[in-house]
């Protein structure tokens, strides 16, 4: 699968009624307008491959996204860190707080 942005100018905008175009692996495709992707971030560093070897004239992005990511939005994926959180799950016999 992957994400494919118009008629690859660049911008993901040819002119088409529809600026994005998701393509799934079972042949199954999806237009719309926009799309928002949301993964962990480990998943999207390793779409646009940590090392910059990327199979889109090095500029890291995989495949995954066509066209491929400006060299800045592969740096700033690169950049990103995760950091340690804890859960804190608390229950009550009732509600106290105000509706």
């Amino acid at each position: 699968g992957g994400v494919g942005g118009g008629d690859d100018d660049g911008n993901g905008n040819d002119g088409d009624k529809s600026a994005v175009t998701l393509h799934c692996k079972c042949g199954y495709s999806v237009e719309a307008d926009v799309c928002i992707v949301t993964m962990p971030v480990g998943c999207l560093q390793e779409a646009v491959g940590l090392d910059g070897d990327g199979d889109n004239g090095g500029t890291g992005s995989g495949g995954m996204f066509r066209p491929p990511l400006s060299k800045e939005k592969v740096e700033a994926i690169r950049a990103l860190r995760m950091g340690r959180y804890k859960k804190v799950a608390l229950v009550f016999d009732r509600i106290f707080w105000p509706e």
